[in-house]
């Protein structure tokens, strides 16, 4: 199965994150993934400087699209939008004001191959503070490392790591609708999805992401 994947699409919606987005690419391509992969961001209708940003960024970085809501449309509709957009049979999706984690993606997709699975979560959330990666305000560590998540974790007051970003196949992400666009859940939704529609995912024990909290709001 590995030697038929190819590529690895990383999302990055996009709201007035102008002031984190540099970050959050720079972690990207710090990044030592054992496939190639491309990056695809999609600006929301932002009102900051957001597009400028995005179109330095695909000018100094390869293997970046852009894509621009005329209109805001929410996180859900545009992180389905940044999936369309891009080819990879394997996505991650990069909120545009955090950070991945040194071996991110080389933990997420070695599990990946190993597993076989619809989807991998992350072992590890970081919180740090505003601009500061250094300034932790807490960490969560998620249930079950190293093994399948079921879907009582969703209710059973265990840490999922579903309910955090996480890497899943184009072909689970087609099967269960993509991202809901009614609400602003998107991300609990999507965990809800997936377990609900009987597809199966593991908690990859060595992969850290870092979220940003206590500055302003973005996707």
């Amino acid at each position: 199965l590995g030697a038929l994947v190819t590529r690895l699409s990383v999302i990055i919606p996009c709201y007035n994150c102008a002031l984190t987005l540099e970050d959050a690419v720079a972690s990207v391509y710090r990044q030592d993934a054992p496939i190639p992969f491309d990056v695809t961001m999609v600006d929301d209708g932002s009102t900051d400087h957001t597009l400028e940003v995005m179109t330095r960024l695909a000018a100094k970085y390869p293997n970046i699209t852009l894509v621009r809501h005329e209109s805001n449309l929410g996180g859900g509709a545009t992180r389905n939008s940044a999936v369309a957009h891009s080819t990879g049979e394997i996505i991650f999706c990069l909120d545009s004001d955090d950070i991945m984690g040194a071996d991110l993606l080389r933990s997420l997709v070695r599990f990946w191959l190993e597993k076989r699975c619809d989807g991998v979560g992350i072992g590890t959330s970081i919180k740090f503070k505003k601009s500061n990666i250094r300034d932790v305000a807490y960490v969560t560590r998620f249930s079950r490392p190293g093994e399948s998540i079921p879907f009582e974790s969703l209710l059973d007051g265990s840490e999922c790591s579903l309910m955090s970003t996480f890497l899943i196949t184009r072909q689970a992400f087609h099967r269960i609708g993509g991202y809901p666009t009614a609400h602003g859940f998107d991300t609990q939704g999507m965990a809800w999805r997936f377990l609900a529609n009987g597809l199966v995912a593991y908690t990859c024990p060595d992969a850290v992401y870092h979220h940003r909290v206590g500055f302003h709001e973005s996707y």
